[in-house]
């Protein structure tokens, strides 16, 4: 026998899936008992809600804080450390992996120290047009506001944390 239960989502959770995915994983949690068995009723769970289960369990955090600026040179100048600014779009395949393994490289990047930033080059077309920005994703490292280094495409986590270091490096300023 089938009984349809409720899908509750961790307080704060809610706001991170969109409602007709809350409306499919609900559909899809169904829960079935073996009434002449004995047996604790056993949930039987769609991918979706597999998926949804395994993100409940991770710690919700930011890396970021978001901060508003008058003008993104005020924002570069604001920054107390170099700055490795992601140029891209939401509509960019490229894009959206490159800006997950800026998610996992945010941690070591601060500790060189260098700040992540991301500008979305259809909510800013100006500030993209003013740089120059071609090809997506596009990151640019800057300090004190100057463009040190340009990096194009896509780069997983190792080889893009090691170039940001290596150029930090070649353009350590003197002391």
């Amino acid at each position: 026998m089938f009984v349809h239960a409720t899908l509750s989502f961790p307080r704060g959770f809610v706001g991170l899936v969109r409602p007709s995915v809350q409306r499919t994983l609900g559909e899809t949690f169904r829960r079935f008992a073996s009434p002449g068995r004995g047996e604790r009723p056993r949930v039987a769970l769609g991918r979706a809600h597999q998926a949804l289960q395994r993100l409940a369990r991770r710690p919700l955090c930011a890396l970021a804080g978001r901060q508003t600026f008058g003008s993104f040179d005020e924002m570069l100048k604001a920054a107390p450390e170099p700055a490795l600014v992601d140029f891209y779009s939401n509509t960019c395949g490229p894009c959206v992996m490159m800006g997950r393994t800026l998610d996992q490289v945010a941690g070591r990047l601060k500790a060189i120290p260098c700040r992540v930033m991301k500008v979305d080059v259809d909510k800013y077309p100006s500030i993209a047009d003013r740089f120059q920005i071609q090809a997506l994703p596009t990151l640019i490292l800057f300090r004190d506001g100057k463009e040190l280094k340009r990096f194009l495409g896509y780069r997983d986590g190792t080889t893009l944390e090691q170039e940001v270091r290596e150029s930090l490096a070649q353009t350590s300023p003197a002391a």
